[in-house]
């Protein structure tokens, strides 16, 4: 099994005691010691980020073990079928099941040069997003990874841990020696602008097939990496 990549811990500042369901706004901060490289895997351990939120929560960013497979694939199913309602089919959606999809994810696990990420509410360890990615699996070079998956639950949108395992991403893949990033997005996700304000392009279209549908999809790729990983800022 592999090990583990990254240990990031975003947590809430003290004198911040706020409600989270009010947040507006947020603001990661990088440490001094995380500055230079940005989020990643690093021989110098872990890099914390704290992320301001209206509330006392902690949530931790590490890489995926087993235990974390059927919290990942309720994630999954969660996401899917409150942001899918009304482009793939009820039925499609009705139909998923936790138990496949912690399958399909532990098999994923094991795959050479794939990761998973994950995002874990602290106050009840329980996995609230993740993100998958490796080896670009149907774009010719220049794309050198591919953002496979990236799904989190809507109650935890709009204050930076979405963006914060893109970064993460981001960040790995840098130290991997990667140059660019690419990720397909359906067409119809109501959540492509998350992707184009984080410096995403759309370079190219597709068609997937999901159940009997076929949908179209949009490439979104990430040139600078350095930047999207925030290596060199303060703050994002």
């Amino acid at each position: 099994m592999q090990k583990p990549l990254v240990k990031t811990v975003l947590a809430a500042p003290p004198r911040r005691q706020l409600h989270a369901s009010r947040a507006r706004t947020s603001a990661i901060v990088r440490t001094p010691q995380a500055a230079n490289r940005g989020p990643g895997l690093s021989a110098g351990g872990l890099r914390p980020y704290i992320i301001s939120m209206r509330n006392v929560r902690r949530i931790e960013i590490r890489s995926a073990v087993p235990d974390d497979v059927m919290m990942i694939a309720s994630v999954l199913v969660s996401t899917w079928r409150a942001t899918f309602r009304g482009i793939i089919s009820d039925a499609y959606l009705d139909a998923m099941k936790v138990e496949d999809q912690a399958i399909g994810h532990a098999r994923r696990m094991r795959i050479p040069g794939a990761f998973l990420v994950v995002a874990v509410d602290l106050s009840d360890e329980r996995v609230i997003g993740f993100a998958n990615y490796g080896r670009a699996r149907s774009m010719p070079p220049p794309f050198d990874k591919e953002l496979y998956e990236l799904y989190l639950l809507p109650e935890f949108h709009g204050v930076g841990i979405g963006s914060a395992l893109v970064r993460t991403v981001a960040g790995h893949c840098r130290e991997m020696q990667a140059s660019s990033l690419f990720a397909w997005v359906l067409a119809g996700n109501p959540n492509r602008a998350f992707y184009e304000r984080l410096g995403a392009r759309a370079v190219g279209q597709g068609r997937v097939s999901v159940g009997r549908e076929s949908l179209e999809q949009i490439a979104y790729r990430w040139d600078d990496l350095a930047k999207l990983s925030g290596a060199g800022s303060r703050s994002t």
